[in-house]
């Protein structure tokens, strides 16, 4: 049975949210902004000549029904109690960056580049990654993901940790493009840079991780040396569920999953895709699987509606949504996947089966005393 996609219209959700208690907006120029008093947005005070082109320019910028102006977010001046705090979490990040989860530009949401569908846009999640295995004959594959949540270490399944498994590639967007370059409609060419594939220095398994029984499946790698993050736009950190403003909300009912998984005649796709999917009861899992030791503690229940769910290729890759942080809106990681069947879009008493995830936030100290 064919595998259907939802459509996934994030731009909308974006847009219907709030980030530091302003709306959303959109600037004349196309790029997503923050509904600020004009005072505080720089651009519009850089001593401008009152040009026609200026006047213009500001007010197609006002925000309707209000005295506002859209700016974006990297034009927004910070009151002096912003900036002590940036400040001191630089100052506290720079000390132990390479350990430190939830350093400040984690999962920031490049809200410039959402797609509206199923395929991402080029740096719309720079913080997948892919691990590449050496298999007996010599030959290479990738068959797992995962992701980068502090330079020096990624998050995964421990069902994904084998002897063969040797290189961690950070940057991929489409397989077998590098670099990868996408045109604008306009035909404007903007191109990542080259994929990085970096040596693996020490493998992290639960020590009680259980295959048979879909428990405990969470691991790290580490590095064999830090990631310099110097283009975040491209390769990035994704924030963790450490306190509980970000954690995951009882009534949040949809979650994202991404991943070069396989589609519905199982082939491995060519571009990173990302998928909105349900959240649902522990107990389906628990019946579709057949096991009695994942709670809602240990695990995530998720997928299972519209033939909409994970593939065998994206294991260990995350699961996440935005969330708040840093007193706005985040990418945070609240699963790892886990389990799932190896045909999209099984069926079960005539339902999609749903996948199992692993719950992040009952992990949290785990992956911290788990860094060195």
């Amino acid at each position: 049975m064919k595998r259907q996609f939802i459509s996934l219209f994030l731009f909308a959700i974006v847009f219907g949210s709030e980030t530091h208690g302003q709306k959303l907006c959109s600037t004349p120029d196309s790029f997503v902004g923050e509904c600020v008093e004009r005072i505080k947005c720089s651009i519009f005070n850089l001593g401008h000549r009152r040009s026609s082109k200026y006047m213009t320019f500001l007010e197609n910028s006002k925000c309707e029904n209000s005295d506002l102006v859209c700016c974006r977010e990297k034009y927004i001046q910070q009151s002096t109690a912003q900036i002590q705090q940036s400040d001191d979490v630089s100052r506290q990040a720079s000390s132990n960056d390479d350990t430190k989860l939830n350093l400040r530009n984690c999962g920031l949401i490049n809200q410039d580049r959402i797609s509206r569908g199923n395929q991402t846009f080029l740096g719309e999640l720079p913080f997948m990654v892919r691990l590449e295995y050496r298999k007996a004959d010599g030959s290479k594959q990738f068959k797992c993901g995962g992701s980068l949540v502090t330079p020096r270490y990624v998050l995964t399944a421990a069902h994904c940790i084998s002897d063969g498994l040797f290189s961690v590639r950070l940057g991929e967007h489409t397989v077998d493009m590098d670099p990868d370059c996408k045109y604008s409609p306009s035909g404007r060419r903007r191109c990542a840079p080259p994929v990085k594939d970096c040596n693996i220095e020490e493998k992290i398994k639960h020590s009680e991780f259980s295959l048979q029984k879909k428990i405990n499946d969470i691991a790290l790698i580490r590095l064999s040396e830090p990631v310099q993050l110097n283009n975040i736009d491209y390769v990035n950190t994704i924030c963790l569920p450490l306190d509980n403003d970000s954690t995951l909300k009882e009534d949040e009912d949809q979650l994202l999953v991404a991943g070069w998984g396989r589609d519905e005649s199982l082939q491995t796709t060519k571009s990173l895709m990302k998928a909105l999917i349900p959240r649902q009861q522990i107990q389906k899992c628990q019946e579709s699987f057949s096991l009695t030791d994942i709670t809602n503690t240990n695990a995530i229940c998720a997928g299972g509606k519209d033939q909409v769910d994970t593939c065998s290729g994206d294991s260990g890759g995350p699961l996440f949504y935005k969330g708040k942080l840093y007193s706005g809106a985040r990418y945070i990681q609240y699963g790892i996947t886990a389990a799932g069947f190896i045909h999209c879009g099984s069926l079960w008493k005539g339902e999609t089966l749903p996948a199992l995830y692993t719950n992040v936030v009952n992990y949290v100290e785990w992956i911290k005393s788990n860094m060195h």
